[in-house]
């Protein structure tokens, strides 16, 4: 149940509170034995988040991720160009773990392409991800009958979630290619992409704000800013919107790699208006720690599960400590 207008407590904190101003009275000794370092408040495993054991069931306010967009990315280790089932499986089984360790009303936040043009295996036009993505997600019993793996039957019975909000990520124009073959014809060409998905699904059930601190709830209430963006503003869409126009980052080289990031505003909006200062906010598809980066900016505990390992130190350097 969503809550009235004239509730302002997140379901985030208040632009510019000092994350060290609050660490010791809030987050310091939650939940030593997950491996943050001394005084830390992000931390990193290194293997697959199909299985995120050092986490306990129900203690998991947020998910915030962009999982890799499986359009054939040269990710080195990683394979980006899976066949369709096997990438939808492994999101599946991913995604089935994250429920376990949500608590009742946490959710999980998924940014991804809302149509993939890069891969024809399944005839023509384009493979509606962010549709098939809900359709998965949200019991749709039609799915296991276009998909029936062991990793998605196990998503459908074993998992209930909801789709809370569908929020468009308009990335906006950068680019000048007409993308058309000669003249301006109808019919045959192609629109530019310059859009994608951030899906948010809820687990059911109702948090217990009665057990956050009034302090916490204080210190998470959400900036007039989020509401409505002053005179100026970066952004001319708030996060309180259903379209939002942030510009795309930059790929980042390690290694000789390109990787890709997605800007920080997008985790930012997420993490305020989805969980409290002192939660715990995992991002099971970490890349360079970007939703973690962000996360401790908002005094928030960060968990990342990432397979490079070659990433780490610009993880690090993201998030200022030891992962």
């Amino acid at each position: 149940m969503r809550r009235p207008f004239r509730d302002k407590r997140p379901f985030g904190p208040i632009f510019g509170q000092s994350a060290d101003t609050i660490q010791s009275r809030i987050t310091s000794g939650v939940r030593d034995d997950i491996g943050f370092e001394e005084g830390g408040r992000s931390k990193v495993y290194f293997h697959s988040s199909t299985n995120m054991g050092e986490l306990k069931n129900g203690e998991v306010a947020l998910f915030v991720t962009s999982p890799p967009y499986n359009v054939d990315y040269d990710y080195g280790t990683v394979d980006d160009a899976k066949p369709y089932k096997e990438y939808m499986s492994l999101l599946a089984e991913v995604f089935t773990e994250a429920y376990d360790k949500l608590m009742p009303e946490g959710r999980l936040c998924v940014n991804i392409p809302t149509v993939d043009k890069t891969q024809s295996g399944l005839g023509e036009g384009n493979i509606p991800v962010a549709a098939d993505l809900t359709s998965m997600m949200v019991s749709d019993p039609s799915f296991r009958n276009k998909f029936s793996t062991p990793e998605i039957n196990r998503l459908k019975q074993e998992t209930n979630f909801s789709l809370y909000e569908h929020i468009i990520w308009n990335k906006g124009r950068f680019g000048r290619d007409t993308g058309l073959a000669s003249l301006p014809r109808p019919f045959r060409f192609e629109h530019r992409i310059t859009h994608e998905s951030i899906l948010i699904f809820q687990k059911p059930g109702r948090r217990n704000i009665d057990l956050i601190s009034n302090e916490r709830i204080e210190l998470s209430r959400l900036d007039k800013e989020w509401w409505a963006p002053s005179t100026g503003s970066q952004f001319d869409t708030t996060a309180k919107d259903s379209v939002w126009n942030i510009r795309p980052s930059n790929n980042i080289e390690i290694n000789g790699e390109k990787v890709p990031t997605f800007p920080e505003e997008i985790p930012r909006r997420l993490i305020q208006g989805h969980s409290f200062v002192g939660d715990i906010v995992v991002d099971p598809f970490a890349g360079v720690g970007t939703t973690l980066k962000v996360a401790k900016d908002l005094d928030r505990l960060s968990v990342g599960y990432e397979l490079r390992e070659g990433l780490r130190p610009e993880i690090e350097k993201r998030v200022d400590e030891s992962v």
